[in-house]
């Protein structure tokens, strides 16, 4: 039994978490309805209804659907449909099914609009395809200044010597993307999974999953082979290993599980580790405060560890076998990227001003301390009413396009490098959503986000 101590401090450190957390969803809601349309920051995209008129008009049509459905008895009748459909004795079978006509539709839909994108993308997928077929990569400079970038040429690269019975540039790069298209909706999968297990409710968890659809299962970011895509599966894993790990006879293969996801996505996409280290804050709580037998400790602490080994082993020999020798003195820093997230010009985005000013200096000790002067220096510049400013567009450069930049990445002609022959007569009408053009007539999926 937990003491009273202990429960205080658990309902205290609960309140605080979720009302920081409450504060800034509110703080960023605030800054999207009332800044959206007069801020000028980067990457903007010029829209007909601000967000506030956009909410206004869903509220409305919300409350016209409800009160239309109550006076006519709609709702009674969609309540007995409910019933019918019978989604708490069909859940699995409804989320399969409906998972693979996503996939099918997405396969269709990534066939229609395939394009090479340009950046880094670009970049990764060409040294991939150097590796895979000739065994080496000829120029290390990339792969040094980016190392995260690693583990996913590595990756990609033995996805297409797989695939190398195409003998096809193009057929290769379509199979690239329907293994990120595989691994998303496996995501999506999870994510409903987790949902239903965390609200104990089937039919929230299909609607988790058909929000996630729209978000992210029909986001054309799908067909763009790069980490971003080829990593989404790992946070909702390790939260879903998470959600069961008390239902699993043994719970330690859990925890390995998820430092093993959790160090494997630290080396492919640093960020995605964020999670693991808040289950893991929460699990050294438990700990400390509700005391486990220390033999399960044991258990889960020695297959943490061994997880942690083998996804640093992985790391490790993905390095030495890349097919180049990399220059560990001309790697970016978190200084560098902290530098570049304080750039006022460019709201905190990549920029080659700060990429060519970081490679200006031959060490990784010169470099990290230019770039902690500069980041003071942005600091004091700044100051709080300054630094303010830079949060509020820094936030509608994060937060506003519901496309997350799509067609922005790489400059103007960087992103859609090459666009690729019509292969189906529905292709013109599937890019006409998801395609830029001069007079900006098309890309109606960004008007959709």
């Amino acid at each position: 039994m937990l003491s009273d101590k202990v429960k205080n401090i658990r309902r205290c450190l609960a309140a605080v978490i979720v009302s920081i957390y409450s504060l800034v969803l509110v703080l960023i809601l605030l800054d999207l309805f009332l800044c959206d349309k007069h801020a000028d920051y980067i990457c903007k995209r010029e829209v007909l209804i601000s967000n506030i008129g956009i909410l206004l008009i869903i509220l409305v049509t919300v409350t016209i659907m409800y009160v239309v459905s109550t006076k006519t008895k709609l709702l009674k009748h969609t309540r007995l449909l409910y019933r019918r459909l019978s989604i708490n004795r069909d859940f699995y079978k409804i989320l399969i099914l409906s998972s693979l006509l996503l996939l099918l539709i997405q396969i269709y839909v990534a066939y229609d609009i395939l394009f090479f994108a340009g950046w880094d993308c670009d970049m990764v997928v060409s040294m991939a395809f150097e590796r895979a077929f000739h065994g080496t990569i000829e120029s290390s400079d990339y792969l040094s200044l980016n190392p995260n970038n690693v583990a996913l040429t590595y990756a990609l690269s033995m996805v297409i010597r797989f695939f190398s019975f195409m003998k096809n540039y193009t057929a290769i790069y379509f199979a690239l993307t329907c293994v990120e298209i595989i691994l998303t909706d496996i995501s999506l999968f999870l994510l409903a999974l987790t949902v239903k297990r965390i609200t104990l409710r089937k039919s929230i968890g299909l609607c988790a999953w058909v929000v996630g659809v729209l978000l992210i299962g029909m986001s054309p970011w799908m067909i763009v082979p790069y980490s971003d895509g080829y990593c989404l599966i790992i946070p909702i894993t390790i939260l879903y290993l998470y959600t069961i790990r008390k239902e699993c006879k043994y719970q330690s293969l859990c925890f390995f599980g998820m430092v093993f996801m959790g160090m494997l996505g630290y080396v492919f996409k640093p960020y995605t580790v964020i999670v693991l280290i808040a289950i893991l804050l929460v699990e050294g709580f438990h700990v400390i405060f509700e005391k486990p037998k220390w033999k399960h400790v044991f258990l889960n602490l020695s297959a943490m560890t061994l997880a942690f080994i083998l996804a640093m082993g992985i790391k490790v020999y993905m390095t030495q076998h890349i097919g180049c020798e990399l220059d560990a003195e001309k790697a970016y820093s978190y200084s560098h990227y902290c530098m570049m997230g304080l750039n006022e010009k460019w709201d905190g985005i990549w920029n080659n001003d700060d990429a060519a000013f970081s490679q200006s200096f031959e060490n990784k000790e010169e470099r990290t301390q230019a770039n902690l002067l500069a980041i003071r220096t942005r600091l004091e510049a700044f100051g709080l009413g300054g630094y303010l400013e830079f949060l509020k567009n820094k936030t509608l450069v994060n937060f506003n396009d519901g496309a997350f930049a799509w067609g922005f990445e790489g400059g103007e002609g960087g992103f859609f490098m090459i666009k690729l022959k019509e292969p189906t007569d529905t292709a013109d009408f599937l890019r006409s959503f998801f395609y830029n053009d001069e007079a900006g007539t098309r890309n109606r999926y960004l008007v959709l986000m």
